[in-house]
């Protein structure tokens, strides 16, 4: 029997939130699902990359920096690496793509005596032709439905990563979409800010499909590293999440609804759902899955419904269903403005103001509850100043939804944006460096702006200068409360990881010569 539980919480009464997330005669509360820790599994694992090979590979990620496929290369000698270590048995094959596809590494058990090898023919890879998405997507169906007739008790993935969009065969994006098969699990990994985001988007609309975005290269082993790491580490699977006399938030469609599936939770994580309730007498949630041990068999995991106060002789709460949320309501008002970024709201210049203001009193909360280090109130600032300051440019829908992922699916990394560090306006930071020491010290030199951000972006202007430049502490602010002075932080390791999937990231992301 599992030892996954289920636990409810609601708001407190005594606590009043200080955004609106639920409607007046609603109670909003969180449902914590606490995934056991279970070793390495004990399948077979096969998985399967496919690699952008095209002519874009060849180009440097930055000015003066190594070419896109070097960084691909390091990172595959790490995985190799990490592999070889594993007490698991582990298969790979890697198909490379440009206009037609080719097959670098035969379907192979990753043993200590052929590592070296395997590396030494990614190290020969060269960077040339046109990109066929569509060839190399249909070569990968063909080997993985190969592979699972072959061995169908087997662990399987697909990792196809693409720094491009297609320039030969089939080009429209719902097209390539639908030929993505949905069998089996395949993770799609846009490489830069160059790829066809909405492309790869369509390709993950598939409940086994995943989506991520690499901004800096050289954290490009933390995203290969969380894919790895859920794959060898599955706690459940085919999970579902039921709720009864109540509603939980969907962060996908941005709705409320009675049940939520996950196709797998990983060892030793901690899920939160968000849930609202009018009657929480009645309130129960029931998770069901299938362990390790049940293989394909879903059964009850674990279920949990509001219990009273539990108190001691003397009167004193010792254990209680209430408690105060606020920050999960904030978490709650960031995704839903994460997914209206997404939708790509109609007035930017009003969605921003939106955003600030929740950014405001995020930070005044964290202040006056000694929550200025928590590392999920952190994460929401990064995941409300990444969203505000890319709203409106090119870049902006692959960033909010890369964030909105991040936060959503409660995954081991995210998106850090390190490249473009702030304070956003040099002549705010200016104006301020002569101010606070504790602010003054936290401030960075501008690195660069965004390449697509518009600088004639009146409203940032405007409200800086009519809101950032005129607040004091006197009303609860500081200057650094606004979202203008927010400074980023540059790690891709998301709040929710666990020490077991850092160590697999940070062994996949060694320095890069």
């Amino acid at each position: 029997m599992s030892n996954t539980s289920v636990c409810i919480t609601l708001h407190s009464d005594s606590v009043a939130l200080p955004i609106p997330v639920t409607l007046e005669n609603e109670r909003f509360g969180i449902v914590t699902v606490d995934v056991a820790k279970v070793p390495i599994t004990k399948d077979t694992v096969f998985i399967l990359f496919t690699i952008d090979r095209t002519g874009s590979m060849s180009e440097p990620c930055e000015l003066g920096k190594p070419e896109k496929l070097h960084y691909l290369k390091e990172t595959f000698k790490q995985i190799i690496q990490f592999l070889v270590k594993q007490d698991a048995e582990i298969h790979i094959a890697v198909h490379v793509f440009n206009k037609s596809v080719e097959t670098a590494i035969h379907s192979t058990r990753v043993l200590p005596e052929n590592a070296d090898d395997m590396i030494q023919k990614i190290d020969q890879l060269v960077a040339n032709g046109s990109t066929a998405i569509d060839a190399a997507v249909i070569a990968a169906n063909k080997r993985m439905r190969e592979h699972m007739n072959t061995n169908p008790n087997s662990r399987v993935c697909h990792i196809f990563m693409t720094d491009g969009e297609p320039t030969v065969g089939i080009k429209s994006t719902l097209d390539l979409a639908a030929i993505v098969d949905s069998s089996f699990p395949n993770a799609f990994i846009g490489f830069g800010k160059n790829h066809n985001f909405e492309l790869l988007r369509q390709m993950s609309l598939h409940p086994l499909a995943t989506y991520d975005f690499v901004d800096n290269v050289e954290h490009t082993g933390m995203v290969y590293g969380n894919i790895i790491h859920e794959l060898l580490y599955p706690a459940l699977e085919a999970v579902s999440v039921k709720i009864q006399s109540g509603l939980l938030y969907d962060w996908t469609t941005n709705t409320w609804t009675d049940e939520l599936n996950e196709p797998f939770l990983v060892s030793e994580s901690k899920k939160i759902y968000h849930v609202k309730c009018t009657n929480s007498e009645d309130l129960n949630v029931e998770l069901s899955g299938s362990t390790p041990t049940t293989k394909n068999m879903v059964e009850t995991i674990d279920n949990a419904s509001i219990m009273p106060d539990l108190v001691d002789v003397s009167g004193i709460v010792i254990s209680s269903s209430f408690a105060d949320l606020t920050k999960y309501a904030f978490r709650q008002s960031t995704q839903e403005l994460l997914f209206e970024a997404r939708s790509k709201p109609s007035s930017v210049a009003q969605f921003k103001k939106k955003i600030s203001n929740i950014f405001r009193q995020m930070r005044r909360y964290m202040r006056n509850c000694d929550l200025l280090c928590d590392p999920l109130m952190l994460q929401l600032c990064d995941d409300l100043s990444i969203t505000y300051r890319t709203c409106g440019t090119r870049s902006g829908a692959m960033y909010s939804s890369a964030r909105e992922r991040s936060q959503g699916r409660q995954q081991s990394n995210t998106t850090p944006m390190a490249a473009h560090n702030i304070p956003y306006f040099p002549q705010i930071q200016r104006q301020y460096a002569m101010g606070p020491d504790d602010f003054a010290n936290c401030i960075t030199p501008l690195q660069h702006p965004l390449d697509d951000q518009d600088p004639d972006d009146s409203f940032t202007m405007s409200s800086i200068s009519e809101n950032a430049l005129e607040d004091d502490d006197s009303d609860g602010f500081f200057p650094e409360d606004h979202i203008d002075f927010h400074v980023l932080a540059d790690t891709s390791i998301s709040c929710f990881a666990t020490p077991s999937a850092v160590n697999t990231m940070r062994s996949m992301s060694q320095p890069i010569s």
